[in-house]
């Protein structure tokens, strides 16, 4: 599940306006544009500065207000740097856009998620727990204000698999396996009017498998295999370059079940 392609889609269809390219920060004084701000698994968080430009040009604010990032050398200083700049920008856009659009809530769970793919660079992964729950909270409290509300049920499915494999990483089994069961859940009911979305169901269902595994439930997590196995064989024919590493990876996965 790719929560910046989901926020991508909710942009693009609210405002009709395709999504903006990161640009260079709004402040010249942090230097921070320079690093790569990707975990090893690809996800990538944005410049705290291009966050808030986001927000305060979706709410039409006629000011622009600029954040200061601490001057650093390092890369890991550049981290903790951009989660002042994401605190900052949060009080910024609370501040001065009390009565803000839906949309830019969507920004602000955009920020929690950075938040939560900077502190797990950094080895923090009860502070990455802890921006995930901030995103859901922020999500539940917007599903009802979208024309389209599985655009963020959408997106809190999202959220839910990436939390759920930042538990997987720290042992939390159970939370990971109930995580991921609301995001089948949600998956599920979403891809009946969208069945673009049938790819996050079936990545869902791919790592519920993962945990059952480790969890001993081997007929279950045999289910769990198939079942992403026969989603992605379905989308293959479809989009065979995107799916088929998927496909791939999830008969490995139930190959190591079965040894």
């Amino acid at each position: 599940g790719d929560a910046a392609g989901e926020l991508v889609h909710i942009y693009e269809d609210e405002t009709g306006q395709a999504y903006p390219r990161p640009e260079p920060p709004i402040s010249s004084d942090s230097g921070s544009e320079s690093y790569d701000r990707r975990l090893t698994s690809g996800i990538q968080w944005r410049d705290p500065a291009q966050r808030l430009k986001e927000a305060f040009l979706l709410a039409r604010s006629p000011v622009l207000p600029r954040i200061e990032l601490p001057r650093v050398r390092h890369t890991k200083g550049k981290a903790v740097a951009d989660l002042i700049g994401f605190r900052d920008a949060l009080r910024l856009i609370d501040e001065l856009i009390p009565k803000r659009p839906p949309i830019v809530d969507v920004i602000v769970i955009a920020i929690f998620l950075d938040m939560a793919f900077a502190e797990e660079w950094l080895g923090d992964m009860p502070g990455a727990i802890a921006a995930y729950d901030q995103a859901i909270e922020c999500c539940e409290s917007v599903r009802g204000k979208f024309p389209d509300p599985d655009q963020i049920q959408s997106f809190l499915a999202t959220i839910y698999l990436n939390k759920a494999k930042t538990l997987n990483s720290v042992n939390d089994l159970d939370g990971a396996d109930a995580l991921l069961t609301k995001a089948i859940r949600i998956s599920e009911s979403v891809t009946v009017r969208h069945p673009e979305e049938l790819e996050n169901l079936a990545a869902a269902c791919n790592n519920k498998g993962e945990i059952l595994r480790q969890l001993g439930k081997t007929p279950a997590s045999l289910e769990s295999y198939d079942r992403a196995i026969n989603i992605r064989k379905k989308l293959l024919a479809l989009d065979p370059k995107s799916v088929a590493s998927g496909l791939a990876q999830a008969y490995l996965n139930k190959a190591e079940v079965l040894k």
